[in-house]
């Protein structure tokens, strides 16, 4: 998994992404989500009924927290840079890598329209989309 992970990362350390101005390193914001969608080898599932909350620059090293649907808590400390492209759809998006309280490395992949919400990349064949 962590090659997949590594791999990944490379791409985007390779310039073809650019790092984000949009995603201040000092504010606080909050994203909100209602439903939650897991993509596991290849397929994705339907939508799930799902309430989590994202809260981001936490702290000195303006980390994650995840409010989960089952009152869990979860904190993603942030690892890189922030970086900003586009999808071939043309929908923009910010994505930086961050360590879970696993110790796995996972991509966090936040969406510029919120309809479209957020992902946490685990790796090719599993990642989770939060959306409203």
């Amino acid at each position: 998994m962590q090659n997949i992970i590594c791999g990944i990362c490379s791409l985007l350390l390779t310039g073809y992404f650019s790092i984000a101005e949009t995603w201040a390193q000092t504010e606080h914001f909050r994203r909100d989500y209602e439903y939650l969608t897991i993509y596991r080898n290849g397929q994705w599932s339907d939508s799930e009924t799902g309430y989590n909350s994202f809260v981001f620059n936490v702290g000195p090293r303006n980390d994650i927290v995840h409010y989960m649907a089952n009152g869990k808590k979860a904190v993603y400390r942030k690892l890189s840079d922030i970086y900003q492209d586009t999808t071939t759809d043309g929908e923009g998006y910010q994505m930086l890598r961050v360590l879970n309280d696993d110790g796995d490395e996972i991509l966090l992949q936040l969406f510029d329209a919120h309809r479209l919400g957020l992902k946490l990349i685990i790796s090719q064949n599993f990642m989770v989309q939060f959306h409203n």
